[in-house]
């Protein structure tokens, strides 16, 4: 597959990962995942659902689509069967890979471009994508609002950024501790990030859904 933008000369280091497809860890990964939505459930998170609250704020049909951060891929899929191509950055290698046992699933693995990068310096020209969108990711960054001016650079007319809410973050809290974990949180500053895209030039609407905020910004012309 080509890729979507051209490189940026910028130093930024990125790598294009492709896999060869194996049913069997296809179908495993799938397993876990399903059960894993099923245990949220019962602590009231649909994940599913919070995927859709993100993407039916698309009310366009983008041609180009970076998504930063990967995670386990349930974005990247849901994009990839709506829109067609997108790429889609993680710096966690293991993350990818299960981004691409999802989309390999869902039969759209074709349409993404699995990268492994810092999404710090991305290696895309300015306005290279016409949308970038970012969900559950932000709390993750070591330096959030450098990803979000990377964010904005290379986008030319949409961004969707979103983030749990004080209830997701309550409830995921819950769901890590009940399986002896703690969930990390690197930022809290999610809540002034409708003023910092304002500043940056951005016409921003704020979504304040049951366990997640969502921020859709358009670059002003």
């Amino acid at each position: 597959m080509k890729s979507m933008a051209s490189e940026k000369d910028s130093g930024c280091c990125d790598m294009k990962k492709v896999w060869r497809k194996n049913q069997d860890k296809i179908a495993e990964n799938h397993r876990n995942l399903a059960e894993r939505f099923e245990y949220y459930l019962k602590f009231g998170v649909d994940r599913a659902l919070l995927t859709d609250e993100a993407v039916e704020k698309i009310d366009f049909m983008p041609g180009r689509i970076i998504e930063i951060g990967s995670g386990k891929g349930n974005l990247t899929a849901a994009l990839a069967k709506r829109f067609g191509n997108v790429l889609t950055i993680d710096i966690d290698e293991a993350n990818l890979y299960m981004a691409y046992l999802n989309a390999a699933y869902e039969q759209v693995e074709q349409r993404v471009e699995f990268i492994l990068s810092s999404a710090e310096c991305l290696a895309y020209d300015d306005g290279a994508f016409d949308l970038s969108i970012s969900t559950f990711s932000f709390h993750h960054f070591d330096k959030p609002f450098r990803v979000l001016d990377e964010m904005m650079r290379v986008t030319h007319k949409t961004l969707i950024v979103s983030d749990f809410n004080a209830a997701g973050f309550a409830i995921i809290d819950i769901i890590h501790e009940s399986e002896g974990r703690i969930h990390e949180k690197k930022s809290n500053d999610f809540s002034i990030v409708g003023a910092y895209l304002k500043y940056k030039g951005f016409n921003v609407l704020e979504y304040n859904e049951q366990l997640q905020k969502i921020y859709v910004a358009e670059k002003r012309s």
